[in-house]
């Protein structure tokens, strides 16, 4: 029997959207023709895979070549990912078995997890948004919006702006705060707590310059300090210098355990 001759092949270099393998029987001698979107591995993205016959519009994201890509415009249609930028850009967020370090990017995965830098501590937190493909852009602010939940570290050390009339404690980013004041400051401020569901506990270093600088702290606060207002929930400094408050939230009200200062 005659030795059949191998069918020479090109490397495909530019992704073609008919792009297929062709299969030679060395028997017959016939040609067969294998689709590559039927060869690779698109299972964890089986539902937003690239389908040539689909418009898309500008911000939809895809699944193509074992990458994902963004398009660019509204009306795409017809123009294959990698072929051309003005209609898609590949999402260059790497792609880990591991839990990655947070990056802005798309996220598949349902049960997406990441580790992200909060102050200078690594904290693990998961993406607890349904949406999938999810396109994270701002941590923080998706954060607050209940997209991701933080599930590892409990305390926080931060600066706190007392530039204005306002101190804010936000718990968003820890359940256990210790702030220390931007500035020092003579005029009254007002203690004002956010995401405060999620707070058991603050300590608060301050500098006052004069004794006018009276703290009203708005919520369920109580205390048994001496310079403490009960009725208008203030507290009064008797001298200027440094001072420390702490609170615990008990679970009904926060309670002002221990004022230390003025130091000098």
């Amino acid at each position: 029997m005659a030795n059949k001759k191998t069918l020479e092949l090109n490397e495909l270099t530019i992704p073609i959207s008919s792009a297929g393998i062709p299969i030679q029987d060395p028997e017959s001698g016939a040609t067969y023709h294998i689709k590559v979107s039927n060869l690779i591995g698109e299972q964890a993205t089986d539902s937003i895979a690239y389908q040539e016959d689909l418009s898309y519009n500008d911000g939809d994201v895809v699944s193509f070549l074992n990458q994902l890509w963004i398009s660019q415009q509204d009306d795409n249609y017809g123009v294959i990912p990698g072929t051309d930028e003005d209609y898609w850009v590949a999402d260059n967020k790497a792609v880990s078995t591991g839990i990655p370090l947070y990056a802005a990017g798309i996220y598949t995965n349902v049960n997406a997890a990441v580790f992200v830098l909060i102050g200078n501590e690594l904290r693990l937190a998961r993406l607890v948004s349904a949406v999938r493909p999810y396109v994270s852009v701002n941590f923080t602010t998706e954060l607050a919006a209940g997209d991701w939940q933080l599930l590892s570290g409990a305390k926080l050390i931060a600066e706190v702006s007392t530039a204005g009339s306002n101190i804010t404690v936000d718990f968003l980013l820890a359940s256990e705060l210790i702030l220390r004041g931007s500035a020092s400051f003579s005029t009254p401020k007002n203690i004002v707590l956010t995401n405060s569901a999620k707070g058991k506990s603050f300590e608060l270093f301050f500098n006052i310059t004069n004794i006018a600088a009276v703290l009203t702290f708005v919520g369920d606060f109580v205390s048994e300090d001496g310079s403490w207002n009960s009725s208008a929930k203030t507290w009064t400094p008797y001298a200027t210098g440094k001072y420390k408050i702490k609170a615990v939230f008990d679970g009904v009200e926060w309670n002002i355990e221990r004022v230390q200062g003025a130091f000098t």
